[in-house]
């Protein structure tokens, strides 16, 4: 079985200097307009595939009680880091999305930046979502987006882009199987010293697309139901044009 959240302990020291905790913050403000809150003050949240930390922290920021996930200890370490040097409190606990325990129930989880296709086996995308959902409250939501069989095609197949900081250079390729629905991206990273570059990272992840019909049955399957679903950060329905797709669930009526 392929682990896909080790890998992330080899790119945690590259993971914020090329933007990677940026989408799932901007997908905060998305989610409090789409589910009508006005504030996340006093809610409890948690944030599954936490990585850094930015975006948990930023919800604590905003005055709510913040539980963390994340298998990555590299990627842990970082977001108590960050904690540290602000005056925001966040519960960062180190746990398999799949079997994680934690205590009381969440009115808000989140699982977001397509951290359900890292995981190429629908059993254990199964295995998050009904965990995930018994921890709802009978009112609370669960947030998760998806990377699309059009989003992979468009944006994995054959791609190359390099990306440079002023301490890192990285090398990103990725390729995508049409056929199997599967993508791999390869992030190559070279720290900067002395007019030379040193390799400081290499990873290949692989991610899976799911399709429609998969997504409404492993919900279902996990006694969730999902609400609303929308092209990602935009209130547009999904079509065979929408490269990800962000999923609003309930859990279902009498579980």
């Amino acid at each position: 079985m392929i682990n896909p959240d080790i890998p992330y302990n080899s790119i945690a020291l590259v993971y914020d200097e090329f933007g990677l905790d940026e989408f799932s913050i901007r997908m905060i403000p998305y989610i409090k307009s789409i589910l009508g809150i006005k504030s996340f003050r006093g809610m409890k949240i948690l944030d599954l595939a936490c990585g850094t930390g930015s975006a948990a922290l930023e919800l604590a920021n905003q005055g709510a009680d913040v539980i963390a996930i994340d298998s990555s200890e590299s990627m842990l370490k970082l977001a108590r880091k960050k904690m540290k040097a602000s005056s925001r409190k966040v519960k960062f606990i180190q746990a398999d999305l799949r079997t994680f325990e934690v205590d009381g129930s969440f009115d808000l989880i989140l699982c977001l930046f397509d951290t359900l296709n890292h995981f190429i086996h629908i059993n254990d995308v199964r295995n998050i979502l009904t965990n995930a959902g018994s921890r709802l409250k009978s009112s609370g939501d669960l947030v998760f987006d998806l990377n699309t069989h059009y989003g992979f095609r468009k944006n994995w197949d054959n791609w190359r882009v390099v990306r440079e900081s002023d301490r890192f250079y990285s090398i990103w390729d990725t390729v995508y199987d049409t056929k199997e629905r599967i993508a791999e991206i390869t992030i190559r990273a070279f720290s900067k010293s002395k007019n030379q570059l040193i390799k400081a990272a290499e990873v290949t992840v692989p991610e899976r697309a799911y399709t429609s019909s998969e997504v409404k049955k492993t919900v279902k399957s996990a006694s969730l139901n999902i609400v609303e679903v929308f092209e990602c950060l935009s209130t547009k329905p999904p079509d065979a044009d929408s490269p990800r797709n962000v999923y609003f669930c309930k859990r279902a009526w009498g579980i």
